[in-house]
């Protein structure tokens, strides 16, 4: 179940391609491996959509399709031929 959103995606990607890119330009000294690790965390999260984190503490940025039927309701259907 996915439970990050859209613009958490972008955001999750750029900034885990950012990290694992870092070190390859000796941006980042003595910690480069802390750097590509979280990295990849970040980019293979927002690949899936789904972050162990957010749900361990009930978080969801993914916006959630409600459809409700009034009881009662009427609904138009189409079963062809003119009255």
């Amino acid at each position: 179940m996915e439970n990050i959103g859209f613009y958490d995606k972008i955001i999750r990607f750029v900034l885990g391609a950012v990290l694992v890119v870092l070190p390859f330009f000796e941006v980042i000294k003595g910690y480069e491996w802390l750097s590509v690790l979280i990295g990849l965390a970040l980019v293979s999260t927002a690949l899936i959509g789904y972050c162990p984190v957010y749900r361990f503490l009930g978080i969801s940025t993914k916006k959630s399709v409600k459809i409700e039927f009034r009881k009662g309701q009427k609904t138009k259907s189409k079963k062809g031929g003119k009255r």
